[in-house]
């Protein structure tokens, strides 16, 4: 409501695409009885996907784990929804055409998230849904794999480097680590990667983002030669996350996300070369 009121008055000064949070079957029936689906709105206000939070974070060990925490073996995290409650919630907004966007941090709370997508795929197919995944941090190869496959979008925030760098080995230990945070491996593979920044749980900065992305470090610019430096992303691909590949995810890409006739000329200026200057600096750009 707020959006449109500012849409009318003419004071929305950039370009929104909301998710929208609704973990109660009951909500989401209401929502859609409204009118209101996945590109409703403008070039202003868009309604974007469907999203519920199926799982917790990593740091509070309520990320939904395969195994056991190594630092707490008592405990795989929460699931916050049990699979069937999972399954009808995707299977509604599929169902619907909404665009969906899950939030899952641990590899169980990703397995869920995809056998509930192929349980709705298989019931009500469609072409050029762009669902995705959020966060996709605590990962293994097989699920990359499973990703393509199912041609699903990963919602990535590298930020999150800098703090879970000093804590992934204690929770998962180094083996389940080895195969975390792996967003280079996602490019190999062809999986798309929409950047964010899960603001305001972290700064809104887009430099911090790609600064971690391409170095693998923290804010104190530690450690030395980055963390597992063979996921480190080169700067063009991290700059595409934030940039071309977001607009990709929000299914805009027809009219923003590069600079070409046809499309808005949204851009920024920036204060030194991305592309020459040191990984470390990129951390301090100013627009």
């Amino acid at each position: 409501d707020v959006y449109e009121a500012l849409r009318a008055e003419g004071n929305l000064k950039i370009r929104v695409y909301e998710q929208c949070n609704l973990p109660v079957l009951e909500k989401l029936r209401d929502f859609l009885s409204r009118g209101y689906n996945t590109g409703y709105g403008d070039e202003l206000f868009r309604i974007g996907p469907f999203k519920v939070i199926s799982d917790g974070a990593l740091g509070a060990r309520t990320a939904y784990l395969r195994e056991p925490y190594t630092d707490v073996p008592t405990t795989c995290g929460i699931p916050f929804f049990s699979q069937e409650e999972l399954d009808a919630l995707i299977l509604e907004a599929h169902r619907a055409g909404m665009q969906i966007a899950i939030h899952a941090i641990g590899d169980a709370g990703m397995d869920m998230v995809m056998n509930a997508m192929e349980k709705a795929r298989r019931q009500y197919p469609r072409t050029g849904e762009r669902h995705g995944i959020i966060h996709c941090q605590i990962t293994h190869h097989d699920q990359l794999d499973r990703m393509k496959a199912m041609d699903l979008i990963a919602y990535i925030q590298p930020i999150f480097l800098n703090y879970d760098i000093s804590i992934i080995d204690d929770r998962i230990g180094a083996q389940r680590a080895s195969t975390s945070y792996n967003w280079k491996e996602f490019l190999d593979k062809g999986i798309p990667i929409s950047g964010g920044s899960d603001c305001p749980v972290e700064p809104f900065s887009p430099w911090l983002n790609i600064y971690t992305a391409v170095a693998r470090k923290d804010f104190h610019r530690c450690p030395e030669g980055g963390y597992q430096p063979e996921e480190k992303m080169s700067v063009y691909d991290a700059v595409c996350m934030f940039t071309k590949n977001l607009h990709y995810a929000a299914g805009q890409d027809a009219v923003l996300g590069t600079l070409e006739p046809g499309k808005f000329a949204d851009m920024v200026v920036i204060d030194r070369d991305i592309f020459k200057i040191p990984a470390d600096e990129i951390m301090d750009i100013q627009v």
